[in-house]
């Protein structure tokens, strides 16, 4: 909701724009976004005391971990000095408004029945809504 908003993204053609976004929010956040980890909450009357670790990336946290493998933390350490969190961000902006640049769009050939017959011939109002609207 953050990156989103809370408009309906109901067109399929978003899915694309929508996926690469968030490709690119995930790198960015797990590489470059600082989490600070909460490591002790401790209730002192009413109240609760926290203590939290020093903010670092969740990238930074994999290569402080002494059971990692080292070509994984290579392939981290690689990762991380090739990346631009400035045009990972930029790229995330752009794939985002095309997203809603493509919902915004006005539909092309909607299919619109009329009132009085729908595809199936039936009336447009379901039997079971007629039954209930007919009973006093």
């Amino acid at each position: 909701r953050q990156r989103l908003g809370y408009d309906r993204l109901g067109d399929p053609e978003c899915l694309d724009a929508l996926n690469e976004a968030y490709r690119n929010w995930c790198t960015l956040k797990n590489f470059f976004v600082p989490v600070m980890r909460l490591e002790e909450k401790t209730r002192i009357g009413g109240t609760y005391r926290k203590r939290y670790d020093n903010p670092r990336s969740p990238a930074d946290r994999l290569l402080e971990w002494k059971g990692i493998d080292r070509k994984k933390a290579a392939w981290i350490r690689q990762q991380k000095r090739a990346l631009n969190p400035f045009e990972l961000n930029r790229r995330v902006e752009e794939s985002l408004g095309k997203a809603f640049e493509i919902n915004r769009r006005e539909p092309e050939d909607e299919a619109i029945w009329p009132e009085e017959e729908s595809p199936s011939g039936s009336s447009p109002v379901p039997p079971l809504a007629e039954r209930l609207l007919s009973t006093p």
